[in-house]
């Protein structure tokens, strides 16, 4: 089972605007710096002189941290004094950019907060699209920040709002990004399933911009999601994937987050000398390029390495390095590391030592609970002042309003006339309006009849369907019956008889014959029980659906398929009816892709909550055109359709020639 030791790093760290830009990008980025400067050189103003040094610094970070910094800091402080809104905030996020650079998350969110409010402030006033893009882009730089902290609940909040902003501006770029950051918040909830829907229909919004490095980042974080998920293939798949973009820009940093992936898969499937080897070309990329950001999740992938390895010094080694270099920045971080550390202590028998840990665990902890009451104290009292100056101005308004209203008294006598004419204006109007809302209250009326008539006649093909499936299954039943205790039962009394016939002394002579009967018999036996149990699964009656479904795909070991169930469900399903259709629906995708796809892997995953079933089976079979099957409305195909409405579900199909097929059918509250 693959695991990480901690989901506080699994988060956005590499999604930042700044981060990862190809050899071409880096080279155009240190050609306008070096012109930027001459520029900066030249005998601008001041003025001039400040906007410049943020270009500066926004072109440098990823590349120069310092000469980032530098310029930065220059440009703020210039801004800050001459009160450039429009200025502060490009020096503020840019700024913030830098500390995410130095892993200093914290200092990064309070700056892109800064740079948030003064753009909102702008955007007030005048809403362009040029202003739009700014907010946006510090938006996305404020979740990362945020992820990088474990903050995912502010996080989630900050995605939901700049979603359909990002959307009304066409920017395919900042969707993918904030597709990626939402999938990555729904795997640290563990709500893997819904975190696989937004990794998996993400790379088409990211094949529309040609922002490489982010994409690679997405289709990594989407093979770790795999491993997770125990899907060891559908990983690698993915991880050839990121190769085929990553060769695009061979100078980006993101080949740190590759070969970490990489060297994850090999542990994963007992590969440790092939992960030790990739952890190392990770860590000398983290140094060449300075990106100590993602310096504490290598580190927990070494330690997972060297547990597996049962190397409990190096464990140790790597844990203590992981609180050090967290211990100024994310103290949540080494809060962990120390309850950790204690426990491998603990393991090796130094108490003593255990106790240390566990007593600089508990300071730690509590100074970190500390620091959130006070953060959730200020919180409260900033939503405070803003209720307080909310009802300041609505009694302003009302006040203004008292005053209006005297001027329209004293007005009303000149206004007279006007009145009648827009009373008689506003009778015919609203007698217009009438007329026209009764037209549309009656085609309402008249559409609601037709939906309930569609409804009504829904819900009868559904009962319809319903009775004739007992029907067809109590026949499955009775055939399954006879043929097990009929037919079964004589050819079984024919095997046992021509037994004992081959000790016989008169019969011995023709033993090899006898014996190649009974082997015969046997194979039917086999066959006519298989027939049986596909007729009525004598499992699913007494053991459920998870039985059966596990006793299904064993019988079919012997095919050259390697099939893999994966059953999440904490509850089982009681009503008879339903469990059947599901098995029933299960059995004829299975058949499908061992008949008609020749597939040679197949991966069923049955997920229940108490909210809704989630089906999905996929192949890597040869796949078909859905379309055209679809139009030619086939019995199998219909069978499935109807099955599936029958539990008042939903199913979507994805084939692709000669690549697989994937079939998800969902069901809500069964």
């Amino acid at each position: 089972m693959y695991f990480r030791i901690t989901r506080l790093v699994f988060s956005v760290f590499l999604l930042h605007l700044f981060l990862g830009q190809s050899l071409l990008g880096q080279q155009t980025a240190i050609s306008k710096i070096d012109s930027l400067e001459l520029l900066l050189n030249a005998g601008d103003n001041e003025f001039q002189k400040a906007y410049r040094m943020s270009e500066i610094a926004k072109e440098a970070s990823g590349i120069d941290s310092r000469k980032a910094f530098d310029y930065a800091r220059r440009a703020v402080s210039f801004f800050e004094k001459d009160g450039d809104s429009l200025g502060i905030g490009k020096a503020y996020t840019t700024l913030g950019g830098v500390h995410f650079d130095y892993n200093e998350m914290s200092i990064a969110e309070e700056y892109e907060k800064k740079a948030k409010y003064i753009f909102e402030k702008l955007i007030e006033k005048d809403s362009t699209p040029e202003l739009l893009k700014l907010w946006s882009d510090v938006m996305l730089n404020l979740t990362a920040s945020l992820g990088n902290q474990g903050k995912s609940v502010e996080e989630m909040k900050y995605l939901l709002e700049l979603a359909p902003v990002v959307k009304q501006l066409k920017d395919y770029k900042s969707s993918a990004i904030i597709n990626t950051n939402l999938a990555i918040a729904f795997f640290n909830e563990e709500r893997l399933l819904k975190a696989y829907a937004y990794f998996k229909g993400n790379d088409a919004n990211y094949e529309k911009t040609d922002a490489y490095s982010q994409y690679s980042i997405d289709r990594l974080l989407f093979a770790n999601c795999l491993l997770q998920m125990d899907s060891i293939q559908g990983a690698k798949n993915v991880l050839d994937n990121s190769l085929t973009i990553l060769n695009k820009i061979p100078e980006s940093s993101t080949w740190q987050m590759y070969h970490q992936t990489l060297g994850v898969l090999y542990r994963e499937t007992g590969h440790y000398d092939l992960a030790l080897k990739e952890f190392e070309t990770s860590i000398k990329i983290i140094e060449e390029k300075k990106a100590y950001g993602v310096l504490s999740q290598q580190y927990l992938e070494y330690i997972t390495l060297h547990k597996k390895l049962g190397n409990i010094e190096m464990e140790k080694e790597y844990m203590l390095k992981f609180y050090e270099l967290n211990i100024e920045n994310n103290p949540p971080r080494s809060a962990y590391a120390l309850k950790e550390l204690a426990k491998m202590e603990d393991r090796s028998g130094n108490v003593k030592k255990a106790m240390e840990y566990v007593n600089q665990y508990f300071v730690l902890n509590d100074s970190v609970q500390e620091d959130e009451l006070t953060r959730e104290t200020f919180q409260l009292e900033q939503l405070y002042q803003k209720e307080k100056k909310d009802r300041e101005i609505a009694e302003l308004q009302i006040m203004n309003d008292r005053t209006d209203l005297d001027l329209e008294k004293k007005k009303s006598q000149n206004y007279l006339l006007y009145m009648l004419l827009g009373s008689l204006l506003f009778i015919l109007v609203s007698g217009y309006l009438t007329y026209r809302n009764r037209q549309k209250k009656a085609l309402l009326t008249q559409k609601v009849q037709e939906q309930e008539i569609q409804r009504l006649k829904s819900e009868q093909e559904r009962d319809l369907f319903g009775v004739m499936m007992e029907g067809v299954e109590q026949e499955r039943k009775r055939l399954a019956a006879d043929l097990h205790d009929g037919l079964g039962g004589r050819l079984s009394g024919i095997s046992i008889k021509l037994s004992k016939l081959s000790e016989v002394e008169k019969v011995k002579k023709a033993a090899p014959e006898l014996n190649d009967i009974l082997g015969n018999i046997d194979d039917s036996l086999q066959e006519l029980r298989g027939v049986a149990r596909n007729l009525m699964p004598e499992t699913l009656l007494k053991y459920g659906l998870k039985a059966a479904l596990e006793d299904y795909c064993s019988t079919l070991k012997y095919k050259d398929t390697n099939i893999v169930l994966q059953y999440y469900s904490t509850e089982e399903i009681e009503d008879r009816n339903t469990k059947l259709t599901i098995y029933r629906i299960i059995q004829e995708l299975i058949n499908n892709a061992l008949k008609h796809a020749k597939a040679t892997e197949i991966l069923i995953q049955f997920i229940h909550d108490p909210s809704k079933i989630d089906i999905t089976v996929e192949d890597d079979g040869i796949g078909f055109d859905y379309a055209r099957l679809n139009q030619e409305n086939g019995l199998g195909l219909t069978n499935l359709k109807n099955r599936v409405n029958f539990l008042n579900g939903t199913m979507d199909v994805r084939s692709i020639v000669n690549e697989g097929t994937s079939v998800n059918i969902q069901i809500e509250k069964i």
